[in-house]
């Protein structure tokens, strides 16, 4: 079995709680794990596997489809997207906003969910 890793893809988003994130948007970056059925017999042809390309095409489609407040239900809006589309396994989505509007210093909050 092939294991798959797309990291840190990097999107500008206007998604949260607070207004600041709301007005003036911030980078979000979404990391997607996954495998795919039957992959042993993969030939050297792009069709015998999923094409990354299109993994990040709709991975961006849904994140610039609407404003989510919460970036739990825009991880699982990604996650439903792809598994209806793609034959893969053992999905996991997640998705990191560095330098989070908050009082303390922290490096970044994320979101992981796998089904």
């Amino acid at each position: 079995m092939h294991k798959y890793k797309i990291k840190d893809l990097k999107f500008h988003g206007y998604h949260g709680l607070y207004e600041e994130e709301k007005e003036n948007g911030q980078n979000f970056f979404i990391t997607i794990s996954y495998e795919v059925k039957n992959s042993n017999d993969i030939k050297d042809e792009i069709h015998d596997v999923i094409d990354y390309s299109m993994i990040i095409k709709h991975t961006k489609f849904i994140f610039k489809s609407k404003r989510y407040v919460l970036m739990e239900n825009l991880c699982k809006d990604i996650y439903d997207y792809l598994t209806s589309r793609f034959p893969v396994i053992n999905l996991s989505i997640e998705i990191k906003k560095i330098n989070p509007t908050l009082n303390d210093e922290v490096e970044y909050i994320s979101t992981l969910y796998n089904g």
